[in-house]
This record gives structure tokens, sequence and C-alpha cells, in this order.
């Protein structure tokens, strides 16, 4: 039982780290494509 405790830990550690690495990168492209627009709008 403390064994399946601690791989369920571990799965939430995973996902959450997998959500952060994508907001991290969709926030990047976000501004990469601001920065687009508004250069094509100059």
């Amino acid at each position: 039982m403390l064994v399946d405790e601690q791989r369920g830990r571990f799965t939430s550690l995973e996902g959450n780290l997998e959500n952060i690495g994508k907001s991290y990168v969709d926030d990047h492209f976000d501004v990469l494509s601001k920065w687009f627009d508004e250069s094509e709008s100059i």
C-alpha cells in the first residue's frame, strides 16, 4: 500500500512537470507570435 501511494505521488509530480513545461513553451510561442504580428504591422 505504501508503494502504491508513492507511485501515485510520483505520477502526479510527473504530470505537473509536464504541464509546467507545456505552459512555458506555450508562453514562449505566444511572445514570438506577438512580436511577429507587431513586426508585420510596422
